[in-house]
């Protein structure tokens, strides 16, 4: 009976042991911090020499830096912008360029190169323009650099019409152009003006029709229409661009009186448009 009590007590005291376990209600905490590190954008640099010449088009390289290694380096996007016309985050337009397209090398474990064109515009606007490139890893941290250039001014016009061919009787009259229409090419206002020569004959030069037998006006009103001069004569001014994206235009339409008496030839001359500054 001795050796009986005493294997009862274990049993006891193991029981009240297993009991014990059961009951208990332990609690963990973990403390999870991230090791993310920022992408740093370390410079945006142009192949601009000089200024920006409006109508071309220019690169921008951006470098960027990330300590968790490139991979967590995700997108980039370049914005710029005429400082006269536009402001960042406007709609795109002559004045205002954003590009999310991009050549991405990676030059190291921990950076890559973004690589961005700009085609401008004739008609984006001359003076000061801003940059600003942005970068953005994988966990949506970003960070952004900037750049500034000057664009230089474009006079220019394109003319529907580069030369005319015709036949007619002395004495009569004929259109030449119906209309000649002169577009503008730049990124200023500037002024337009006309002249022209006599047209002579290529057979005989001793024959000509002077230079105010040709006439041009900007409606096809014949009656209204001004006879061309050796000199110049303002035809547009203070002559803008346009409106994004429909360049000015105007139609100029010309004339002709063949002359009393005139040989049987062929005359030539020239019309020579100018575009000034304002």
């Amino acid at each position: 009976m001795k050796k009986i009590g005493i294997l009862l007590a274990m049993i006891f005291v193991f029981s009240i042991g297993l009991a014990f376990a059961q009951e208990a209600d332990p609690s963990i905490e973990v403390n999870i911090t991230s090791n993310n590190v920022a992408p740093v954008a370390t410079s945006l640099v142009n192949n601009i020499t000089g200024n920006a010449n409006p109508g071309e088009t220019y690169e921008w390289v951006l470098t960027v830096e990330d300590d968790n290694g490139f991979e967590d380096i995700d997108t980039a996007q370049l914005i710029c912008w005429s400082v006269e016309e536009s402001a960042i985050g406007e709609s795109d337009d002559w004045d205002h360029y954003t590009v999310t397209d991009y050549v991405r090398a990676n030059i190291s474990s921990t950076e890559s190169t973004f690589t961005f064109e700009i085609d401008f515009s004739v008609h984006a606007r001359d003076k000061e323009w801003n940059c600003e490139a942005e970068v953005w890893d994988q966990e949506a941290e970003n960070d952004t650099i900037g750049d500034v250039f000057t664009m230089n001014a474009r006079i220019g016009i394109l003319l529907s019409d580069y030369s005319v061919a015709m036949a007619g009787n002395p004495g009569a009259e004929i259109q030449l152009f119906n209309p000649n229409t002169i577009t503008h090419d730049g990124n200023v206002e500037y002024n337009i003006t006309v002249e022209g020569t006599n047209l002579t004959g290529v057979t005989d030069g001793s024959w000509e029709i002077p230079v105010t037998a040709l006439k041009y006006n900007d409606a096809d009103v014949v009656g209204d229409a001004v006879a061309l001069q050796e000199t110049p004569v303002g035809i547009l001014s203070n002559w803008d661009r346009g409106t994004y994206d429909i360049a000015s235009t105007s139609g100029q339409y010309w004339w002709i009186n063949i002359p009393l008496p005139l040989k049987a030839q062929v005359y030539s001359g020239t019309i020579t448009y100018t575009a000034s500054a304002a």
